[in-house]
């Protein structure tokens, strides 16, 4: 699908049925109109070890709640809306994943997504809940933009994804040192955030990303990118303006 426009989610709550719902990470997703997407969950709250060491200000890993890349479809099956998101990149897992939700569009115009995931502890399947709304696009100068860059070399264990989509920008990429994410958040993104705090940037791990380079393009008459930062090569694999 490559005629939809790309969107910014924000997750409201998550629950694992019958508790109540509660929201402890920011938790945002880019996606593109041909369906790459970029999920990123930070804990609100600091966590243990929250540098890696006395020495060390780089925020660690511990951070991350989750965080994976990869590309989604939908379907309908017995007149229910599915999506489905394919795990190319993982905090969790060194393996491909697969996971699925029913989608439920509410009168507000938020979305419910309805699933089941495993309880670590005991190994076994719950149903969950979350809420998700979709955030304005950015309609400012250069706004109208969604660039995906991906990076792949197995030699080196090294595998990540970036998107743009106007002034918002997320990436990820993970290799021997574990997993880097970063995201950038457009003026006022707090405002419609409803008053959340939400820094304007967030970076944790070592590895280079190139997201603020990205962010910076406005010459645009190609639509072709290529960049490298801290040896890793990225490369464009969709352009869409609008």
């Amino acid at each position: 699908m490559t005629n939809s426009l790309p969107s910014v989610s924000l997750r409201k709550w998550y629950r694992k049925v019958p508790n109540e719902p509660e929201e402890s990470t920011s938790t945002i997703v880019l996606t593109s109109p041909q369906r790459f997407f970029v999920d990123i969950r930070l804990w609100k709250e600091p966590q243990p070890s929250y540098y890696r060491d006395e020495t060390d200000t780089t925020p660690s890993a511990n951070n991350i709640h989750w965080a994976f890349a990869g590309t989604s479809e939908s379907f309908d099956r017995d007149g229910k809306r599915f999506s489905q998101w394919h795990h190319w990149v993982d905090s969790h897992s060194v393996e491909p994943a697969i996971d699925v939700g029913e989608m439920i569009t509410q009168d507000d115009g938020t979305v419910l997504e309805k699933g089941t995931t495993i309880v670590e502890s005991t190994k076994e399947e719950v149903p969950y809940e979350e809420l998700w709304a979709d955030l304005p696009l950015d309609t400012g100068k250069n706004a109208r933009v969604c660039i995906v860059l991906k990076t792949l070399d197995d030699n080196k264990d090294v595998r990540g994804m970036i998107i743009r989509i106007g002034g918002w920008c997320q990436g990820l990429v993970k290799t021997d040192d574990g997993m880097t994410v970063e995201r950038y958040c457009p003026a006022r993104s707090g405002e419609i955030m409803e008053g959340d705090t939400w820094d304007a940037h967030v970076k944790i791990g070592h590895t280079e990303l190139p997201c603020k380079e990205v962010l910076d393009v406005e010459d645009f008459t190609e639509g072709h990118l290529k960049m490298k930062r801290g040896g890793i090569s990225w490369k464009t694999v969709e352009f869409f303006t609008w």
